[in-house]
């Protein structure tokens, strides 16, 4: 396998992304353009060597790389993701990492999860988040006595 990658939004460069990753984010500063990193394919002209970026050793770099794939899958399956498409991105800030969900039609995010010290493990989480809305609703507990019988 070989991890391409591209910087989303466009028109950012790595050293926009080192920043970040170097820097908590500041109170406030939600409506800040938060840079993320997404998988893409060789033939994309906005890919580049961002592998860097993530500082892995090796090994890592085959668990990110599956787990990447595992949160694209598990996303692909989910209702939103049938229906408008989404990719999952990793957001590097103040050296910890999250991961999002980025809507490609309407620009939109959503950030699953809380930070981590580890790519893989932010993405590990997004997988759990997002197989959860998959399954189906727990059936409630009946308790108490039925209401057709009170007052009996």
């Amino acid at each position: 396998m070989s991890l391409w990658l591209r910087i989303h939004p466009l028109g950012y460069t790595a050293g926009d992304v080192r920043n970040q990753w170097a820097r908590a984010p500041a109170a406030g500063a939600a409506s800040r353009r938060r840079l993320s990193l997404i998988r893409t394919v060789p033939e994309d002209p906005s890919a580049g060597p961002f592998v860097g970026l993530l500082d892995l050793a090796s090994t890592e770099l085959a668990a990110l790389e599956i787990a990447w794939a595992e949160a694209q899958l598990a996303a692909d399956a989910t209702m939103l993701g049938l229906a408008l498409g989404l990719r999952v991105g990793l957001v590097p800030e103040g050296r910890c990492w999250s991961a999002e969900l980025l809507i490609i039609r309407t620009g939109g995010r959503l950030r699953l999860g809380r930070r981590n010290s580890s790519a893989v493990v932010a993405l590990l989480a997004a997988r759990r988040s997002l197989i959860r809305t998959l399954e189906p609703p727990a059936t409630p507990a009946i308790t108490g006595a039925d209401p057709r019988s009170a007052g009996a």
